[in-house]
């Protein structure tokens, strides 16, 4: 069964979580759209709303451009994108 490796996570311990054939794909797919035409996901800091810091850059899979830097996804962006994918459904 394939595992996905996790480090950091939150509590700055690493995790191995057992994932199916079809979240593999699904993963992979992800990187490669995360990496566009380059060898590597490009780095990307996140912004924590409670610290009020953005962490240091790292190869986050869920970010986009914003302005000239790459930023990770928020909660609050994920949220409104499911809102509207779930008012059209």
């Amino acid at each position: 069964m394939p595992l996905l490796h996790i480090v950091p996570s939150k509590n700055d311990q690493e995790r191995l979580i057992p994932m199916s054939p079809e979240l593999v794909k699904i993963l992979v797919e992800a990187q490669r759209r995360a990496r566009g035409t380059s060898k590597a996901v490009p780095l990307s800091s996140r912004y924590d709303p409670n610290d009020k810091t953005f962490s240091e850059m790292l190869p986050h899979l869920f970010a986009r451009l914003v302005g000239p830097t790459q930023n990770v996804l928020s909660y609050q962006y994920v949220r409104r994108l499911l809102v509207d994918i779930a008012s059209h459904a």
